[in-house]
């Protein structure tokens, strides 16, 4: 799933040093903004063509799609052979990993590009509708749903996350929450000063969320009280990466900045050539990489604090990247899907 795990706070242990090169390509329909999940030797995948896409993960090759009635920009979560996912058709649906044929599917009210988290037996889910929807995996029916009634920029976009019970989720209304996530109960919320794309992020008893007021927030998470905020260059719509000690964020102006996880100090920064959008991912080996609004995909050396790698992509990158065997896979606005791999 988006992220890996339910508290979002995962980095791979992979390492996958550059130089890389392009393995495969695969066009969809349409631009792709959604970010791959990777399970058994295939690679899921949304576009704005309003198809998941299932690809072998070796080849490229088509293995099946599944057409819904808007354009997917959620990121997959796949389980037990079954992937489930949003569209902006207002569904939330799950289909089989071997085959793409249907399961279930979960009526909201708004377009759904929040994407899944999947804990225990339930699917959690954010829905433009303005509520977190709580939803049996098994068969796609409501547990819960919640009405984020403090409505002032409206949507939800930030994908939950889930830790110890607790179900933290953001909206464009500014708000941070904590809801029970057995029941629904707000447990807390916390404002900051603009509209949340970003999802949430929980290590060590702190959730960590960024907003468009260009500021990262670190939110104690049994409480809900502020610990600090740190001010960046400009906007942020991508969701932070903890690597250790340090956390690292890409900012609409173009920087990844990396703080201080206990205290929100810059340490350093990276400029890309554009924004960047795209979530970022940290190998085992201390490589990042991340995509850039205005096309390609940046390699990073933490440790020297240079750009070493560029991989050429046809679109702007908003997917973020996902490494798994070996492979990093993304997305691009043109619509094509990459792996790469070392040269």
């Amino acid at each position: 799933m988006y992220f890996r795990v339910p508290a979002h706070d995962t980095v791979t242990d992979e390492p996958l040093a550059p130089p890389l090169r392009v393995r495969w390509r695969y066009r969809t329909g349409g631009a792709v903004y959604s970010s791959p999940a990777v399970s058994e030797g295939r690679v899921f995948i949304g576009s704005h063509d309003g198809s998941m896409y299932a690809l072998d993960a070796s080849t490229g090759e088509l293995v099946w799609k599944f057409k819904t009635g808007g354009e997917i920009t959620s990121s997959p979560a796949v389980r037990d052979g079954v992937v489930y996912f949003g569209s902006k058709d207002r569904y939330v649906y799950a289909v089989g990993a071997a085959d793409g044929e249907l399961v279930w599917k979960y009526r909201t009210r708004g377009k759904v590009v929040s994407s899944p988290v999947l804990a225990g037996d339930t699917l959690y889910i954010g829905s433009n509708d303005l509520k977190i929807h709580a939803v049996d995996t098994a068969t796609g029916k409501k547990r819960w749903r919640v009405f984020l009634n403090d409505y002032r920029y409206g949507g939800v976009y930030s994908t939950p996350a889930y830790h110890d019970g607790v179900v933290y989720i953001a909206s464009k209304n500014t708000r941070l929450y904590a809801f029970d996530a057995a029941t629904g109960d707000l447990l807390w919320a916390y404002a900051t000063g603009s509209a949340v794309y970003a999802s949430p992020v929980v290590r060590d008893g702190v959730v960590y969320i960024s907003s468009y007021d260009r500021s990262v927030y670190a939110v104690d998470a049994a409480t809900g009280e502020l610990r600090w905020k740190t001010a960046l260059d400009d906007w942020i719509y991508a969701t932070a990466v903890v690597y250790g000690d340090d956390l690292y964020v890409g900012t609409k102006g173009g920087y990844l900045t990396s703080l201080e996880r206990s205290t929100g100090k810059i340490k350093f920064w990276f400029r890309l050539p554009s924004g960047i959008s795209s979530t970022p991912v940290v190998t085992g080996d201390g490589f990042c990489y991340v995509g850039a609004e205005g096309g390609g995909l940046y390699g990073l050396n933490l440790k020297s604090g240079k750009i070493v790698w560029k991989g050429r992509t046809e679109g702007g990158v908003n997917s973020s990247p996902v490494l798994v065997d070996g492979i990093l896979y993304v997305g691009d606005k043109a619509g094509v899907v990459y792996a790469f791999e070392r040269e």
